[in-house]
């Protein structure tokens, strides 16, 4: 804040700002860094004497505008087998509290929360987030999709002896990963021996699988098993745990993948020679004895690409060095075409600049890439993106996707509106009066959010339309500041506060009181507190003249009366002059 030093015939000044520092300058600059109303005294000074001149400053809170909020938020992934454990990033705006909803029962109030989905599905996540000026949503639909691996069930199959032969069937649901591509796939032995699929004497030999998603008939057939007690090595190589055997396959062209087996073995009884037909425990052999093999339900789990073929051997040696079947699964999947279609979300569509949206995309058909066209020559190929409109205008954003079967487009209009800014304007029932003198103030502002009045003389008010009492005399300047979240505006008035006026008491005097006619008399207006002065001479003459000459010209005596007045009241003065006839 400038001072600007208005005194006279002043060689030494000497500052008091009333926050506890001061200065000598004559015309000092002084920061004030808080809140309060301030004391300031100069005393100025020379060599004959010191003089001192006192003032208020009122410093005010600054004004806390807090912008709405804005939801928004991303993944670290949306897609997964379950259980499946999914990183969630805020990308609000102005947000002071969070409300997660991920759409299976479970919420959360972090910021950056993480979840877990235990079961298939597809899952909304829903965003809340709010702050004193409100709350906005933000809500993802599909947004985590979440595998289906459903088990393939066999029913049991009994081998009745030599050369016998027997056939199981069932059905099941395939769900493919997206995310797995395997090449030729081989199996590995208990001994921890890679056999490439290929079929030739004393290897394992092919199991095709062409893997794509649907609902898929299947076959598990046994044929040719030979009586003899012999140990055929692993047909599958169990090497998890016990309740949750797994077999390992390998990409032989680098990559590696898990195809699930959970096998239930079961004693063979009723013939010389006993074995377990399928043994629940981590790298069992499969083998047959006479006069009955059982073999038991066995459960697959597939997880791979879709439309990809993938070959595992099953073949074991026969009598004479020729490969018996032992296994064998057939996979049938129809294959299916998804062309996709564009759709998406905006929010918010309409608002003034800078306006944020957030464009959620909810196309179907399994799109592959994603082109966003905003309208206001700024493109994004993002998922979901958010993209700010930074000027006014009517913008149209268009939404094309596109997979190997197809493109669509989608779009939605867009509304960018101008920022308001407040105009501030008031009116007050009077700006003058006597002490103390009440003031009424009425708001006439446009597009204001908040109030703030500085009535110049230490008092303020937050309200719309306040009113206002000063109980001394003064000139005081009045500030209205309004505010809303594009910005400020100021308007301010000036009141005039005087002395309650005092009531009048007359009083005159004149040079004479009698002589001879004609007589001049000079009358003098001695009164206090007057406004108006009104004479009556007392011969049918009159005067409003503070200080009026009146001359008698006919003998008599007359009663001289003053009337004073103010806007307080009234007072009135008699008194006499004689006059006499001429000798």
């Amino acid at each position: 804040m400038q001072f600007t030093d208005l005194s006279a015939n002043t060689s030494a000044w000497e500052w008091d700002f009333g926050d506890g520092d001061g200065a000598s300058e004559q015309s000092p600059v002084h920061t004030y860094y808080t809140p309060g109303n301030y004391a300031v005294t100069l005393t100025a000074s020379n060599a004959n004497g010191t003089d001192s001149e006192s003032g208020t400053i009122t410093v005010l809170e600054q004004l806390e505008i807090v912008l709405p909020p804005v939801a928004d938020f991303t993944s670290s992934v949306t897609t997964g087998p379950a259980p499946f454990t999914v990183h969630f990033t805020d990308l609000s705006q102005n947000a002071s509290e969070w409300h997660w909803d991920f759409g299976d029962g479970f919420n959360s109030s972090e910021k950056n929360p993480e979840h877990t989905y235990s079961s298939a599905g597809n899952y909304p996540v829903t965003l809340t987030v709010n702050n004193t000026a409100g709350k906005d949503t933000e809500e993802k639909a599909d947004y985590i999709k979440i595998g289906i691996t459903s088990s393939i069930k066999l029913t049991d199959i009994t081998l009745d002896g030599e050369n016998s032969t027997g056939t199981t069937t069932g059905s099941g649901a395939f769900t493919a990963n997206p995310e797995d591509s395997y090449g030729q796939i081989g199996v590995r032995d208990k001994n921890g021996i890679f056999y490439n699929p290929v079929s030739s004497g004393g290897s394992l030999g092919g199991i095709s699988i062409p893997l794509q998603v649907g609902v898929n008939e299947f076959t598990l057939i046994a044929d040719s098993i030979y009586p003899e007690n012999e140990n055929y090595g692993a047909v599958l190589f169990f090497n998890g745990a016990q309740t949750s055997p797994q077999v390992a396959v390998y990409n032989s062209n680098g990559g590696t993948g898990t195809f699930s087996v959970q096998p239930a073995g079961t004693d063979v009884t009723g013939s010389a020679q006993e074995g377990t037909a399928l043994d629940k425990a981590p790298g069992s052999s499969f083998y047959v004895t006479p006069g009955g093999t059982k073999v038991e339900v066995l459960s697959f789990v597939v997880d791979s690409k879709e439309g990809l073929t993938d070959d595992i051997a099953g073949e074991t040696p026969g009598a004479n060095g020729v490969p018996d079947t032992v296994a064998k699964i057939s996979l049938q999947v129809t294959p299916s075409v998804t062309v996709p279609l564009a759709s998406f979300s905006a929010s918010p569509v309409s608002g003034t600049a800078s306006l944020n949206v957030t464009f959620t995309d909810s196309s179907t058909g399994t799109p592959t890439s994603w082109n966003w066209n905003f309208g206001d020559g700024e493109t994004s190929t993002a998922q979901n993106p958010l993209h700010t409109y930074s000027a006014a205008g009517e913008y149209t954003a268009t939404l094309t996707i596109s997979n190997s079967n197809g493109t669509s487009s989608s779009s939605s209009a867009i509304t960018v509106l101008e920022p308001v800014f407040p105009a501030a304007a008031f009116s007050s029932n009077t700006t003058s009066g006597n002490a103390p003198l009440t003031v009424q103030f009425t708001d006439l502002s446009e597009n204001a959010a908040k109030w703030n009045w500085d009535f110049g003389e230490g008092n303020s008010s937050s309200e719309q339309s306040p009113a206002n009492t000063y109980y001394t005399p003064g000139n005081y300047t009045t500030i209205l500041t309004v505010a809303n979240a594009n910005g400020t505006d100021s308007k301010f008035t000036n009141i005039t506060v005087s002395e309650m006026p005092k009531s009048p008491v007359a009083a005159f005097s004149s040079n004479v009181t009698d002589g001879y006619a004609p007589l001049t008399v000079q009358f003098m207006d001695l009164s206090e507190n007057a406004e108006e002065c009104n004479w009556n001479f007392g011969d049918e003459t009159a005067s409003s003249e503070q200080n009026p000459v009146h001359t008698y010209s006919v003998a008599g005596n007359y009663t001289v009366s003053l009337t004073v007045n103010n806007e307080d009241g009234q007072s009135t003065e008699t008194g006499s002059i004689a006059v006499n006839e001429n000798p």
